[in-house]
């Protein structure tokens, strides 16, 4: 049976999860990777391409709605006298060199980025951060520096999104297979309840095939971007109910 095959059977059969057992290790591991890469690469694409389209959007609204300014010495300046406050796609700006808006008046704005005379706010979904311009190192800095990093940022996006997810895939890739090694000692005891002649081995392999029908649940909701409430137990829940199942699928030992 090939990998995709197992796969489909995996969603929904537990006799098949069974006779896996006999699978090879290295195929099982195979699998994972497998697995691993076709719930992480449709989201992570999604992802890459709304960074990618936040950022080229941030830049243009750079470029549009802010006023020539210059930083010396971590103080902004600029010769505009008024604050200027713009909007785009629900994300405010607010350029204030003069600190004429108060904070109050900012926490108004649900998304909002303020630019006051010595740091940055970013104001975000309830959240509130706020940095100098002194702690970015940006003592000495113009628009036209600003946009030409964003740019060469911009630039860099081919390049960057894909490294960072081949270390993310690595570091999800790792945590599944502690999380089966996990299940796999859980079905220790299953095995034992419902006297199944099972090795280890032959556990670890079957837990692999029975975390796909989780797997596969949440990649949907992440793609319909839908929060899914006990995400981690409703995961633990059906990987054990699932390996569960297809323990009991094994001959019982005389």
């Amino acid at each position: 049976m090939n990998l995709f095959k197992r796969l489909l059977h995996s969603l929904y059969s537990p006799e098949s999860i069974a006779k896996l057992r006999f699978t090879g290790v290295g195929s099982a591991i195979l699998y994972v990777f497998l697995l691993m890469l076709l719930s992480t690469l449709p989201s992570a694409i999604m992802l890459g391409q709304s960074f990618s389209s936040a950022v080229s959007g941030f830049e243009e609204s750079m470029k549009d709605n802010l006023p020539s300014f210059k930083l010396e010495n971590g103080v902004l300046q600029s010769p505009e006298k008024k604050p200027v406050v713009t909007e785009g796609d629900g994300f405010y700006f607010i350029f204030d060199p003069h600190d004429q808006i108060s904070q109050d008046k900012t926490r108004e704005y649900d998304d909002v980025i303020s630019f006051d005379s010595d740091r940055a706010v970013v104001r975000s979904n309830g959240s509130e951060d706020a940095v100098t311009y002194t702690s970015l190192g940006a003592d000495n800095l113009t628009k036209e520096d600003l946009l030409s990093a964003l740019q060469s940022f911009d630039g860099m996006l081919p390049i960057l999104l894909p490294v960072l997810y081949v270390i993310s895939y690595i570091l999800i890739a790792g945590a599944a297979f502690t999380g089966v090694s996990l299940l796999a000692v859980i079905g220790l005891g299953m095995k034992n309840s419902l006297r199944r002649r099972l090795q280890y081995k032959q556990l670890w392999v079957m837990s692999i095939y029975s975390i796909t029908l989780p797997v596969a649940f949440f990649t949907v909701m992440s793609l319909l971007k839908t929060s899914v409430p006990f995400s981690f137990f409703i995961f633990t829940g059906v990987s054990m109910i699932m390996l569960y199942l297809s323990i009991k699928e094994v001959p019982q030992q005389k």
